[in-house]
């Protein structure tokens, strides 16, 4: 072999790598195309939904307890305390949630009352898009006088002109989402023609303490086992399990610790429990009958390990 081989060898290596380099390149952006092209279609899709009449409630009480339904059943963790809307998840290249403004100042200052159902029970707005990632499974149940005492709070919040933008699914979300691992369009997963029950009447009872409990599902899952909540980053503190299991869950605990996690932000070892993660303190404002059904209910559940959601 010549001394003019031996010097073509590294260039022929070269080129080949480079050729090969450019193939897993454009292999990449075919696949990046159709992932963003298929998920586009989807993210697009509108939904047929009237959704349920409802009568917004009015007089000081009733905005009142509106405020308290709000802080508890999690509207003000995710579009802020003064329900202006925010910057909730910044999870990129997963995700970022921004949860909408909800004041008189926002987009839904004209919604009638079937606009609120058809968003907070179907995740469907006024022009039939899909809402991302908002809990409504947990809300499906909410009975119309609860929604409708907390639209009326929200109506008599002060204006906000707060425009927090829309959510935004990343590179990553994206291929999550089609493969079914990133619940990212809630619409999709409700069955819209399903009616909503009536909700049980208020008071201790296990009956009443599952109607409450649905607002835990979205992050404890349908099963209340918690483990990772979808769509959060890796090192996000897994969700409790809340099911009687001896090894895993809440079987040990009293109803007095239950009270203190809640209320207190107590764990049975004495240690805090975060708010960022857990927001206990929203929990704190359950009146004395909501408490006691919860706990009630919860003793009822199917013991699981913890993780299975």
């Amino acid at each position: 072999m010549g001394a003019s081989d031996e010097a073509a060898r590294p260039r022929r290596w070269l080129r080949l790598l480079g050729r090969g380099l450019g193939v897993f390149l454009g292999v990449l952006l075919v696949l990046g195309v159709a992932v963003y092209a298929a998920s586009a279609r989807r993210l697009g899709r509108r939904f047929e939904v009237q959704g349920e009449a409802l009568e917004i409630a009015t007089g000081a009480e009733a905005i009142a307890r509106g405020g308290r339904l709000a802080r508890t059943r999690g509207c003000t963790d995710c579009h802020g305390q003064t329900a202006a809307g925010q910057t909730f998840l910044r999870a990129m290249p997963v995700m970022e949630l921004r949860p909408s403004n909800l004041t008189p100042g926002g987009r839904t200052a004209r919604w009638a009352g079937r606009d609120w159902t058809r968003a907070v029970r179907h995740c469907v707005r006024p022009d039939g898009s899909g809402i991302p990632f908002m809990p409504c499974l947990d809300y499906r149940g909410l009975d119309d006088r609860d929604l409708g005492e907390i639209v009326a709070w929200l109506r008599s919040l002060p204006p906000s002109a707060n425009d927090p933008g829309a959510s935004v699914l990343g590179p990553l979300g994206r291929v999550l989402f089609l493969k079914g691992d990133l619940p990212y369009l809630v619409a999709e997963q409700i069955d819209h023609s399903a009616p909503v029950a009536p909700a049980p009447p208020v008071g201790p009872t296990v009956a009443y303490g599952r109607y409450v409990a649905a607002g835990c599902t979205g992050c404890h899952g349908q099963g209340f086992s918690g483990g990772h909540i979808p769509g959060t980053p890796p090192d996000w503190p897994n969700a409790a399990n809340l099911t009687p299991d001896p090894a895993t869950g809440i079987a040990a605990m009293t109803e007095a610790q239950f009270e203190a996690a809640i209320t207190q932000g107590r764990k049975r070892d004495g240690g805090a429990i975060n708010p960022a993660y857990m927001p206990w303190q929203q929990f704190a404002l359950l009146t004395a009958d909501e408490r006691r059904a919860l706990w009630l209910f919860l003793r009822t559940v199917a013991p699981r390990p913890a993780g299975q959601r």
